[in-house]
């Protein structure tokens, strides 16, 4: 992340992508995204309006250069629609820069909206149809350029999302090549911070650590990407053993997250599964219920869940802990993170394995291998083994076997497991806070 790599020769792919993903077209990519969801999703509502949009990107990246302008010009009307649906105010601003775009390439204040945008898209499930505009979006800016960076910097999520990890690594580091050449410091951190994400995912926490640490000494202490490193170093340092680290940094994404429901959710969730770590079971169980105030989003719901049904499960609450187990099972596989699902899978492995159901255990573990397997999620499928282990030496799911003895802490860490003691569980006074 420090060499001063040369810029890839124009002909030189930015990473190989499972080809089901390099040829879905918008329509395709819709369809796949709506298959993973439940019907109710927000997506379903929106759907007439984002395939449009995407689809005009899509249309547009395969025009020539002296077409482009005139064509996006005639797309005016599809962000209007979108302005009068969703009522909101960057929608207006971006449509009013697509009327006014003259010029073969957009600008790089326009790739930023295009990018907003997209990620809106990918927030309510739009993963694959997100990855399609992103695409296009990178056949319309020049090869290596800062507009480039940008695009590769956002498209690595989508495909981290969808088990693509040495795909999304790739756009990650020629973010990080891009932003070198730019001396551009938010480049190079948000391409550092996603490819801290896939470290992660990998169990590499050494060097998820180094990219999340980076991104901490280069950017405001209040800034996005900081946050989102700080929420990053609390699952480093609970790997590492460190959980006071990571009650300060977990403590440290949520306080600073005021605006961001969903943020804030993530935070209490990581927060949450650390008290159950530590054996403080009713900061645990607060943390989790408040977190599952915080949002709806299916793609969020999973990782939420199983965290909260963990705690319940600790805590001895055996009619909370099944309502959290049929809400997951429910859940999985309709929310587009591969990853989430067999982090799932596992946990309620464990809990049926608590319940004195093997037979259920094993299946749990059978569908968590087979996702670990396939997308390369090394940290998950050595847990599966040490699971399967645990359950033929009848072991698995007894709290005092699967947690670590709690640790000692500091008063900082301890201040900040008072203070989840005593959170309030509705959404506006955690915002509030």
């Amino acid at each position: 992340m420090t060499s001063d790599d040369p810029p890839r020769a124009p002909d030189e792919p930015v990473a190989t992508i499972p080809e089901p993903l390099y040829t879905l077209d918008p329509a395709t990519a819709l369809r796949a995204d709506l298959d993973a969801l439940t019907p109710a999703s927000q997506l379903r509502a929106d759907a007439e309006l984002w395939l449009p949009i995407v689809g005009a990107l899509d249309q547009l990246a395969r025009l020539r250069r002296r077409y482009r302008a005139a064509y996006f010009r005639t797309a005016h009307h599809l962000w209007t629609a979108a302005t009068d649906r969703w009522r909101q105010p960057r929608y207006t601003q971006l449509g009013d820069r697509l009327a006014r775009w003259r010029s073969a390439d957009p600008s790089l204040t326009l790739v930023r909206d295009l990018l907003w945008a997209l990620e809106q898209l990918e927030s309510v499930g739009g993963v694959r149809l997100a990855y399609a505009g992103l695409a296009a979006l990178a056949a319309l800016v020049p090869f290596g350029s800062r507009r480039a960076g940008h695009v590769l910097a956002q498209s690595g999520r989508p495909l981290r999302t969808l088990g693509a990890l040495d795909a999304a690594l790739a756009r990650y580091e020629a973010g990080l090549r891009i932003g070198r050449t730019y001396h551009d410091p938010w480049l190079r951190a948000r391409s550092a911070l996603g490819a801290g994400g896939v470290h992660t995912f990998r169990g590499n926490h050494p060097a998820a650590r180094t990219a999340f640490a980076y991104v901490l000494r280069t950017m405001p202490a209040h800034s996005v990407l900081a946050k989102a490193a700080h929420h990053g170093l609390v699952l480093c340092t609970t790997a590492a053993g460190d959980y006071g680290g990571a009650l300060r940094h977990g403590w440290e994404s949520f306080r600073t997250r005021r605006a961001d429901a969903t943020a804030r959710a993530e935070a209490l969730s990581l927060l949450a599964d650390l008290c159950t770590r530590i054996g403080r079971h009713e900061s645990a169980v607060r943390s989790a219920h408040a977190a599952l105030q915080l949002t709806p989003l299916v793609r969020l719901r999973i990782s939420l869940l199983r965290v909260a049904l963990q705690a319940a499960q600790a805590s001895g609450d055996v009619t909370l802990a099944r309502r959290y187990a049929a809400e997951l099972t429910a859940c999985i596989g309709t929310g587009g993170d591969l990853h989430e699902d067999a982090a799932g899978w596992l946990a309620l492995a464990e809990t049926h394995a608590a319940w004195r159901n093997p037979a259920a255990a094993h299946r749990c573990l059978a569908a968590a291998d087979t996702l670990a397997t396939r997308y390369g999620y090394h940290q998950l499928s050595f847990n599966v083994e040490k699971a399967r282990e645990s359950l033929h030496n009848r072991t698995l799911g007894e709290p005092r076997r699967t947690w670590d003895a709690a640790p000692a802490l500091d008063h900082r860490a301890t201040a900040v497991l008072e203070a989840l003691a005593h959170l309030p569980t509705s959404a506006a006074e955690l915002l509030a806070l």
